[in-house]
């Protein structure tokens, strides 16, 4: 596993995401910080991202997991562009 040693779950990034989102609580536990850290000063990119994450939570899950689902996807996308 790369960045932790458990993994990081769907459900607790969503209640994270529901409760403390506009303050990128979801995207600290996600180990996302940078992200996180814009999320906060900006409380939760003006609503707009806040409203974003909640499609692209799955996601980040897998990023954070090392998912080879996603790591392949992101080979492809990489390929492509």
């Amino acid at each position: 596993m790369h960045r932790n040693e458990k993994k990081k779950s769907v459900l607790w990034a969503y209640v994270l995401w529901l409760f403390g989102g506009i303050f990128g609580l979801h995207l600290f536990y996600l180990e996302r910080d940078a992200h996180a850290f814009l999320t906060w000063s900006t409380l939760g990119g003006y609503g707009l991202g806040w409203l974003a994450d909640i499609t692209k939570i799955p996601r980040y899950v897998r990023d954070i997991n090392n998912d080879p689902k996603f790591l392949e996807d992101f080979i492809q996308k990489v390929r492509k562009n």
